[in-house]
């Protein structure tokens, strides 16, 4: 019986190609669209075949209808850069605009310098070249500079921002930033936002108007700093409360109406002078248009952050690029989040078929991604819209994911009814990391949870002005407080039944009446029952009529210093340091104490360590870090750590997995480095078995097989010639076989 003629065929090819197994080529790169098209257009998500020339710019320009918007296809597909042949999902709607993960949440820095110096760095003032290591800094890691708008879209929970986002910002208008940043801004391709004080505009060492206008063609960014930068949460000496509204509102308006006139832009943002704001200042911000504000607390910012108190980190000219760093963290893990599943998300493969995007989307819901996962799902069920199996999977997935987001919701309503509110926001975030529309969670992040500056009073029929301000103000004369933010006229009746706003007033603007000497006399009684919290609450009372108090101060500090030290003995050692960071500088015994409630943890992290428990040792050490930057005793114990999981993973032969845990590791470190030459002599020993199998697979004629067993070659040892060039002849092989049938 003669063979068949595909058989005749192989073993042709086999006689004529003696050298076929041992010779260098390219890889694989193989289509998985039937059509000569290069794109699937679906609702919600496109599928592309890249082809030379596309780049991630193009592709979004193309698809999201916005060049700018090449992070998204290159953050969801994990690449940074377009190779043609490459195969890409491109969602074609907002995916996880609040920055959500299993672990944690996005969060913004943003960045403040004020003056430059060609030569060196003072307090304020900033040298060129340390000003250019930062840019450069920034540059090489991959961040995205971000304009206000953009980061407001986010804060309002609208549209996402590149994982690695930071908002670069120039206060005062000095002549300097234009000299010196402003090249440097523009060698690295950043964009920034400058906030100016009208009043400074044309001085000595100031900006001219001219080169402010320069800016703005430029694309620069221009923000309202107040006219005179003064401190617009206190009164100033001898002012009544009347001139320091009217002065506010100066404050406030002037510079709108200015940078109207002059550039014909509108000054939407208002960076408050000396980081410094309260409840009246943020309600006249409201009446007149400004879209959010910035203070300067150091803090990077999650998107359900109080868009009139956004925190910025001022850069000082002593600070060293290894404090820069720690003002540039993109993300905030949340303590005490459940263990996952430790199966990592398959990786790419440029292969879109169905099966392809079904372990995705299992792979996703073993991490608890539950929004990707049904993403990847949906995606199968398009390429295969008659699979049941795969409509009854996306059902059960939607189901788990509205009881989870609902679960998580009624636990954060029930700590947030505690007053546990970290507890809360947590579960509100999981809530919302579930389900992205859950608005009820939403709600309670957005508005509940961030203290309000306003009042809602519905007046009755015999209500007055005078009388809603006497109730609420303790004063009737400032009845004009509610004409102004309700628009009404003076002295006017208002409405039955129609809400009016009242702005709540900060203490020290409407005082509560006390007696000082009494209340100072009923402090130390409290510290001397040991009722701390109580000392603490009269003490504040007093310092918000005489601010600089030093009876109340010290009694303020002795009752934190108490109740640190009652911490320390309870084991609850990170809590007592963040009671001493309550205390005033330089009060005696605190440095010792914090030192000690470190070392303490310190204890513990080594005994995880000790212990094997390498994940706990890593937590909490890392977490030692974020009270103590330069602890060199944390660092080695996250390290170490790192390298004895990798070493375990290396003996299960979970490569990636030790790759992962190396880049935990201090490069420096002989463990580390041993760790990383046995990984590339076991990966490439590795290699070679799964290279002979596809040998073997090959000679009997299995040549899938044989190419799958190559593959895995590759990925174990990128650079197998013989691999590259079996896969490379071997396609041919089944191309020929095709025609051949």
């Amino acid at each position: 019986m003669p063979e068949p003629a595909h058989r005749r065929h192989i073993i042709f090819l086999i006689l004529f190609l003696p050298g076929f197994l041992f010779l260098s080529a390219c890889g694989i790169n193989r289509s998985i669209f039937q059509k000569n098209s290069h794109a699937q257009v679906y609702d919600d998500f496109v599928l592309v075949k890249t082809t030379a020339g596309v780049t991630l710019s193009s592709l979004s320009a193309r698809y999201l209808k916005n060049p700018d918007k090449g992070w998204l296809i290159g953050e969801f597909n994990r690449i940074t850069r377009v190779r043609p042949g490459q195969h890409l999902v491109i969602p074609l709607s907002s995916f996880n605009r609040g920055g959500l993960k299993a672990d944690g949440y996005q969060t913004v820095p943003i960045l403040v310098y004020h003056n430059f110096s060609t030569t060196r760095s003072e307090k304020m003032t900033l040298a060129k070249d340390d000003f250019d290591a930062q840019m450069k800094y920034l540059k090489q890691n991959h961040y995205h500079a971000i304009s206000l708008d953009q980061l407001m879209d986010f804060i309002d929970y609208k549209a996402p921002l590149p994982g690695k986002s930071i908002v670069i910002t120039f206060d005062d208008a000095w002549r300097s930033a234009y000299d010196i940043a402003l090249p440097i801004l523009k060698k690295y391709g950043f964009t920034a936002t400058f906030f100016i004080y009208t009043d400074f505009i044309g001085g000595g060492k100031a900006l001219a108007w001219k080169n402010i206008k320069e800016l703005s063609e430029m694309g620069f960014d221009i923000q309202c700093q107040t006219k005179t930068h003064r401190n617009l949460s206190i009164l100033q000496k001898n002012e009544s409360f009347k001139e320091y509204f009217k002065s506010l509102e100066t404050e406030i308006t002037y510079p709108q109406k200015l940078l109207k006139k002059m550039l014909n832009k509108e000054c939407r943002y208002l960076a408050y002078p000396y980081g410094e704001t309260n409840n009246l200042v943020i309600a006249m911000l409201k009446k007149h248009g400004y879209r959010g504000a910035f203070t300067l607390g150091r803090e990077p910012n999650p998107f359900f952050i109080d868009k009139y108190k956004i925190n910025r980190s001022v850069i000082y000219g002593d600070d060293d690029i290894k404090q820069f760093k720690n003002y540039v963290s993109v993300f905030q893990k949340i303590d005490k989040m459940p263990k996952k599943s430790s199966k990592t998300v398959i990786e790419n493969q440029t292969i879109f078929k169905t099966a392809y995007f079904l372990k995705q989307a299992k792979a996703y819901e073993n991490v608890d991604d539950l929004q990707r996962a049904m993403f990847y799902l949906e995606i199968a069920g398009a390429l295969s819209p008659k699979d049941k199996q795969i409509a009854e999977t996306l059902s059960r997935l939607k189901t788990t994911i509205d009881a989870k987001s609902k679960l998580s919701f009624q636990k954060g309503k029930g700590f947030y009814l505690q007053n546990r509110f970290e507890d809360a926001r947590n579960q509100f975030l999981t809530a919302l990391r579930y389900d992205p529309d859950f608005k009820p969670a939403l709600d309670y992040l957005k508005n509940r949870l961030i203290p309000k500056s306003y009042i809602s009073y519905v007046p009755g029929k015999n209500d007055s002005l005078k009388g809603i301000s006497e109730k609420f103000y303790k004063d009737p004369d400032l009845d004009f407080l509610i004409a102004y933010f309700n628009a009404l006229k003076s002295g006017s009746k208002p409405d039955p039944g129609k809400t009016l706003m009242l702005p709540i007033l900060p203490r020290e603007i409407n005082p509560e009446k006390i007696d000082i000497h009494q209340e100072i006399n009923s402090t130390k009684h409290l510290l001397e029952k040991k009722k701390y919290q109580a000392a603490i609450h009269v003490s504040d009372k007093i310092l918000k009529i005489d601010h600089l108090n030093k009876a109340a101060i010290d009694s303020k500090n002795k009752a934190y210093y108490q109740i640190g030290m009652e911490m320390i003995q309870n084991k609850k050692y990170f809590e007592a340091v963040d009671t001493f960071k309550k205390i005033s500088p330089g009060y005696e015994g605190v440095d010792e104490a914090v030192q000690n409630a470190i070392q303490k943890e310190l204890l513990n992290a080594e005994g995880l360590l000790k212990k094997k428990k390498y994940d706990a040792s890593i937590a909490l050490s890392e977490k030692i870090l974020s009270y103590d930057r330069s602890n060199n005793a944390a660092q080695k114990i996250i390290s170490t750590a790192h390298c004895r999981l990798a070493n375990g993973l290396l003996i299960r032969k979970k490569y990636d997995e030790v790759l992962n845990a190396l880049n935990g590791a201090d490069p420096a470190d002989i463990c580390s480095k041993k760790i990383r030459t046995a990984l590339k002599l076991s990966m490439k020993k590795e290699a070679e078995v799964h290279y002979i199998r596809g040998v073997k697979h090959f000679l009997n004629e299995e040549l899938q097989s044989a190419i799958n067993e190559w593959e895995i070659t590759l990925k174990l040892d990128p650079i197998h010639a013989k691999a590259k060039k079996n896969i490379k002849n071997a396609r041919n092989l089944l191309e020929k076989l095709k025609k051949v049938k």
